[in-house]
């Protein structure tokens, strides 16, 4: 009877320590897994190329959802523009299921905290390389403005190429070599050439990681002399960028939604009217820490201190 009881009691206390402590998390991230001398070598948050593996990781304590304040809109502004890009379920590399959820929030951050018109958004998700060329070269002879300003916003994979040229991958791109890359990858160069054509400031958010590719590291520090044009990276060069801590949305996007739902108005520090570079910085800088699953992930701004951002009149 004695030995009965006691292997119930070590049955009970497995149980428990199943049921505690090896259940994994609902959360799922990616892995890109390589071969290192015959060992797998993993790198978090869903990162091309090679094999793609789900793994169950965990997460820091979760933040709240994000909540949408009708009352907080800002009044339109009629020479204000937005284009969006999601890319998600690429052809070749890995998928970033996630972005999906993207979408709300830059809706809500153009319409309600930025006062963008509903007919001067166009959000592409999924695009091909032509497609994409074709509809922003579209939108862009739209805006015939001096006073014009055009957002940008991607949210996707990006790499650096073998100079430190950083490209955003529509959905049939393609790593495989530094040749294919630039003929289907579309490089920051690129890029600005195409959002030219409108007239205005142009403000361009990039949410994707800046690694190095991994036929040829990036030996060269590409930067641009911006002018007319502010560039805002999710991360700096060479690193990840990362989801939210609950593995529900990128963490750039969110904490820029955040941010913006909070009041821009309150970034004004010289009461100028406009939000710059220089008052942006240090805020976005912290609500990416706060909201992202690694908080070592710091955005990148490119663009004079003084460059304008958000236009509060």
């Amino acid at each position: 009877m004695s030995f009965f009881i006691l292997f119930i009691m070590l049955f009970i206390i497995s149980a428990c320590e199943s049921s505690t402590g090896v259940t994994p998390p609902k959360v799922i991230v990616y892995k890109r897994i390589k071969k290192q001398n015959n060992a797998q070598v993993g790198s978090h948050n869903g990162y091309m190329p090679g094999q793609i593996v789900k793994s169950y990781t965990p997460f820091l304590k979760k933040t709240k959802v994000p909540s949408f304040d009708i009352a907080k809109c800002v009044k339109s502004r009629p020479n204000t523009y937005f284009f969006g890009v999601l890319v998600e379920d690429y052809y070749e590399l890995s998928d970033l299921d996630y972005i999906k959820n993207d979408k709300s929030l830059i809706y809500k951050l153009a319409t309600c905290y930025i006062g963008i018109p509903e007919d001067h958004i166009l959000i592409l998700e999924n695009p091909t390389y032509i497609m994409f060329k074709n509809k922003i070269r579209e939108f862009v002879s739209r805006i015939r403005k001096k006073d014009a300003i055009l957002y940008f916003y991607y949210s996707g994979h990006g790499v650096l190429d073998s100079r430190g040229n950083f490209y955003i991958l529509p959905v049939d791109a393609s790593i495989k070599n530094e040749q294919v890359l630039k003929e289907s990858g579309i490089n920051i160069d690129e890029l600005r050439k195409l959002l030219t054509k409108a007239r205005g400031k142009k403000v361009v958010f990039l949410d994707a990681c800046r690694i190095k590719s991994y036929w040829k590291p990036a030996i060269i520090v590409y930067m641009p002399n911006l002018t007319d044009t502010a560039i805002i990276f999710s991360t700096r060069r060479g690193k990840l960028s990362n989801i939210d801590k609950d593995g529900k949305y990128s963490a750039f996007t969110r904490a820029l939604y955040e941010m913006a739902r909070s009041g821009v108005i309150n970034l004004d520090f010289d009461n100028d009217g406009y939000v710059e570079i220089k008052e942006l910085k240090k805020t976005l800088i912290n609500w990416v820490r706060r909201v992202s699953a690694d908080m070592r992930q710091t955005p990148d701004f490119w663009g004079p201190e003084d460059f304008e951002i958000f236009p509060l009149e």
